[in-house]
């Protein structure tokens, strides 16, 4: 046998083993410290993304605007970063401010629903921050570990709620009788069918409110759908279908009555199939606080009648079957036209919430010329019982009374804006949150003048004027004889008594109202809204729907321009002439006083326009001539908290 070899000896052996342990040691040893250098690195990148997370927050703090004093103008750009660059410095990391990027924005959800991502805004607009912060590697244990021009990266997204919504126009917040009987021929104009409701009705629908919650169920949508301006604008329901699907909606939340009044409302709209443009109904829309009410139904229901009839152009005018002809003086037609909807401003930022009224063309067209059917027979027996008396001889007259009399009154009024300019939110010193409001009242041009055509279909002012004639009567006496006259010769006594050519109409005067804007008073007075919504939601004391038991004193507040509307027609007469004297001296006086008389039923009817239909008619349109009332209806705020983490980033 041979002898054993020597690389197989247990000698041998124990030095191979003795090797690998080394190995193995080695190996241990780079595993610990490669895993003491992934934990270095772990928190390093977690203290940098606290310190994002307090950035974040501080700035957020101050770009919704609410931790500003209410008199403090928006927050920009530079105050965002302003307030990034105090918490870094504070936390004593000013020097990451110089890489650091800051960015305004909106949160959203995703397009898939999912998710909740930043969607960039100006920052006047902004409700949220996202702070992103870079940092190098720290300086590696291991020399073989690269780390030269590598640097770590994180975005920390922080929101804050302050939103707010408002109202401006007249709320129906009661219907008399003489309100309704405007309603009733509004509604039918508005919705294309036949509507006939009692006062009972409509005061029922104006104590009902309705939520942005309730009009997004109506229509199918998710409250989140409303805060997408580009599902707003593709949203356009049948008018029949809102309303049924309003009903529906406020099943359980108000009596049946209104949901049965709505039913009601919907198949008196069923017949025409007009949409309705969501996106031009809805203003700023958030989903916080959309449970919220910021409107009365009955308002709402005149809203969206207004906004399926709108039309830019003004060409499609809604005749109004309003009543207002009186049989053998005057036959009246009514005409409104939408040329843009109503506003209404939903949850949103301030300085870029707004509510606004419609913008609006009405038309009335008076047929007259009844009123002066036998005037100038009238007007000719006066003048030859007067010259009759004298036994004048050589004395001509004539009298001409137009056979039309069309009288046309265009109003069109500009709409009037409110602003939800600043929002403070809740502080020790003021446990309430205060709103900052500015508004605008509609200017509103007047337009008088005459037509030719048929009024019942509102023919155009063919002439804007003041006056409109309805007499003229030219005597001459100036070659007048008492006793006989013979040719030119007057066999008896000479008498000249003058002449005249009188001209008697009807002068109108209109007066347009001049707009006005200014800043309203601070609201500071508000109620939590009863429930567990997140963030809170808070109505302002004098709203609609808010407790009674807590009245306002600023809440709801008028800006008034000085001028009102006033529509005045009454009986003018210029006289040409050397005049008439003696006993016919008292003609011309006798002439007009007749006149007044046979028209003073026009008088009547064209003088109280304004108060009987244009006022009360406007005003059920959410439209005050020369006014805009501001309502402050919510407001939600919540505190500053984190949205999103990005995950680590190496460069």
């Amino acid at each position: 046998m041979g002898r054993p070899s020597h690389r197989s000896s247990p000698h041998a052996q124990r030095g191979a083993a003795a090797v690998f342990a080394a190995i193995a040691m080695l190996a241990m040893v780079v595993a610990a410290m490669l895993a003491v250098e992934i934990g270095r690195m772990y928190t390093s990148h977690r203290h940098l993304k606290k310190i994002a997370v307090v950035a974040a927050l501080d700035a957020v703090r101050i770009a919704s605007g609410c931790d500003r004093d209410i008199d403090a103008p928006q927050p920009a750009q530079s105050d965002i970063e302003a307030a990034v660059l105090s918490s870094l410095t504070q936390q004593g990391y000013g020097d990451l401010f110089s890489g650091a990027q800051v960015q305004p924005g909106v949160v959203r959800l995703s397009s898939q629903g999912y998710d909740r991502q930043l969607e960039a805004a100006d920052a006047s607009e902004a409700q949220a921050v996202r702070v992103t912060l870079t940092r190098p590697f720290p300086t590696p244990l291991l020399p073989f570990f690269p780390s030269s021009g590598r640097a770590m990266t994180t975005s920390v997204t922080a929101e804050r709620t302050a939103l707010g919504s408002l109202q401006i126009g007249s709320s129906l917040l009661s219907v008399s009788s003489a309100q309704a009987a405007l309603l009733n021929p509004l509604l039918s104009g508005l919705l294309g069918g036949t509507v006939n409701l009692s006062v009972i009705d409509y005061n029922g629908l104006a104590a009902a409110q309705v939520t942005l919650a309730q009009v997004a169920t109506a229509i199918g949508l998710e409250v989140i759908d409303l805060s997408d301006p580009l599902v707003l604008s593709t949203e356009t329901p049948t008018l029949a279908a809102l309303l049924n699907g309003l009903a529906g909606a406020l099943d359980g939340t108000v009596s049946s009555s209104v949901t049965n009044l709505l039913g009601s409302l919907a198949g008196a709209a069923a017949s025409n199939g007009r949409t309705v443009p969501l996106g031009q109904l809805m203003g700023a829309v958030d989903n916080a606080g959309a449970d919220a009410p910021f409107t009365s139904v009955l308002d709402l229901v005149i809203a969206l009648g207004a906004a399926a009839q709108a039309n830019a152009s003004g060409t499609n005018p809604i005749a109004l079957p309003v009543n207002l002809s009186v049989p053998g003086v005057a036959t009246v037609n009514v005409f409104l036209r939408v040329l843009e909807p109503p506003q209404y401003s939903g949850m949103g930022r301030p300085g870029q919430t707004e509510a606004k009224t419609a913008q609006l063309r009405l038309g009335v067209r008076i047929t007259a010329g009844q009123v002066l059917s036998g005037l100038a027979t009238a007007i000719q027996g006066l003048v030859n019982s007067t010259l009759g008396l004298l036994n004048l001889v050589g004395v001509t007259s004539s009298v001409t009374v137009p056979s039309t009399l069309n009288l046309g009154i265009d109003l069109e009024l500009a709409a009037a804006r409110a602003t939800l300019d600043q929002l403070q939110c809740p502080t020790r010193a003021h446990p309430q949150p205060a709103a900052r409001l500015s508004a605008q009242s509609a200017p509103v041009s007047v337009a008088v003048g005459t037509f030719t055509g048929a009024g019942s279909s509102m023919p155009p002012l063919s002439a804007y004027q003041n006056a409109f004639p309805v007499a003229r009567v030219v005597v001459n006496a100036t070659g007048g004889c008492i006793g006989v006259k013979l040719g030119n010769a007057c066999v008896g006594v000479p008498a000249n008594l003058g002449s005249t050519d009188l001209n008697v109409a009807l002068s109108l005067t209109s007066l347009g109202v001049g707009s006005q804007s200014r800043e309203l008073n601070d609201v500071t007075e508000f109620s939590p809204l009863a429930g567990d919504e997140a963030p809170p939601v808070f109505l302002a004391n004098g709203a609609p729907g808010a407790p009674p038991a807590y009245p306002a004193t600023a809440n709801p507040q008028q800006v008034s321009s000085p001028v009102a509307l006033s529509l005045n027609l009454g009986v003018t007469s210029q006289q040409t002439g050397s005049g008439l004297v003696g006993i016919l001296g008292g003609l011309v006086g006798n002439i007009v006083g007749l006149v007044t008389t046979t028209v003073q039923p026009l008088l009547n009817l064209v003088n109280g326009l304004a108060a009987t239909l244009i006022e009360p008619l406007l005003q059920l349109l959410g439209i005050q001539i020369g006014t805009a009332t501001v309502t402050m209806m919510a407001t939600t705020m919540d505190q500053p908290h984190v949205v999103s983490m990005d995950a680590a980033a190496a460069d």
